[in-house]
């Protein structure tokens, strides 16, 4: 019976180990912008988010983004320098800006 017991809850631990999720605490996005009409904006932009204390602990390229909300989907960030307002999708790894006149969206490796 004590070997049943063991021999279970090893199984069980291993399985949990193999399956479960990990997920990293600093998401790292180095972008490139998908449709170039727009030349005053940069060509790409890299940012280090830490997803626990849901900072940006380094942005280059677009700056003054903060972290709005974080969930399974996506990050949506705002700027309240240039008025806009952007939605990083995990999913697909593209990060949307939504500017006053503009959407331009970045590709993110």
């Amino acid at each position: 019976m004590r070997n049943k017991f063991f021999l279970v809850t090893t199984v069980f631990i291993i399985i949990q180990m193999l399956f479960l999720e990990v997920k990293s605490e600093i998401l790292t996005l180095n972008c490139v912008k998908i449709d170039d009409f727009d030349k005053t904006l940069s060509k790409s932009i890299y940012k280090v988010i830490n997803l626990n204390k849901k900072i940006i602990e380094t942005q280059i390229g677009i700056q003054y983004d903060e972290i709005l909300h974080i969930n399974t989907s996506e990050i949506i960030f705002k700027n309240n320098v240039y008025e806009t307002y952007s939605v990083y999708n995990l999913f697909i790894r593209e990060i949307t800006y939504y500017f006053p006149r503009k959407i331009v969206k970045y590709y993110c490796k």
